[in-house]
């Protein structure tokens, strides 16, 4: 089945999550600016956190993603008071925050410093458990933000790793490049099952 719509806007987006709200095999969005993405904003402000870990802005909206489901008083508990301390650094010597925060923050870095692509640290934060989630850190961020938002993890994941098997893995120059892209990515469905609903603009 094939549906075919005169503009991608406004029912793109609806059709598709009413379709796999009802459990029917629908392709997907078959283009997507990835960095309009609540999923993808998440995520690219870890790889941000990366490169400026005293964004203290960026830092909080990370907190309160659901890799680390922070709540409001716990993110004013650990912002107010801090006598000139980032974020970050109020994390370090606060003991109201969870550690399991700290442990995981820790080990993201780690990786970052030990030369981790931007496809590396994204696998690991969506394949292994997070502070908010014990299972992976995709499963926290599909569980919050809905089924539908796994088509843009999977093409910010292939994305990374395009880049990284052409480029040399640095973040900052990913981030700046993917940021710079004003085109949508399309999505290449002609492979996929054919027993899925296919919805497409007309061309």
């Amino acid at each position: 089945i094939l549906i075919l719509l005169q503009r991608r806007h406004p029912l793109l987006n609806p059709l598709i999550k009413s379709l796999k709200d009802l459990q029917i095999p629908v392709s997907g969005v078959d283009r997507m600016v990835l960095t309009e993405q609540l999923i993808v904003r998440d995520l690219l402000a870890l790889l941000q956190i990366m490169l400026q870990p005293h964004d203290d802005l960026t830092f909080a909206a990370l907190l309160k993603s659901p890799l680390f489901a922070l709540g409001e008083q716990d993110l004013f508990a650990l912002a107010h008071g801090r006598d000139g301390l980032s974020l970050y650094q109020r994390l370090e010597t606060s003991d109201a925050i969870d550690p399991a925060i700290k442990d995981y923050m820790h080990a993201i870095f780690d990786l970052y410093q030990n030369g981790a692509g931007p496809y590396q640290l994204l696998s690991f934060v969506t394949n292994r458990p997070c502070p908010a989630d014990g299972l992976s850190g995709r499963h926290a961020l599909i569980k919050r933000l809905g089924f539908d938002a796994q088509d843009a993890l999977d093409e910010l994941l292939n994305t990374a790793m395009a880049y990284e098997q052409s480029e040399t893995p640095d973040i900052q120059r990913f981030l700046h490049d993917l940021r710079q892209q004003d085109a949508d990515i399309k999505r290449d469905v002609s492979n996929e099952q054919v027993n899925n609903v296919r919805i497409m603009t007309v061309h």
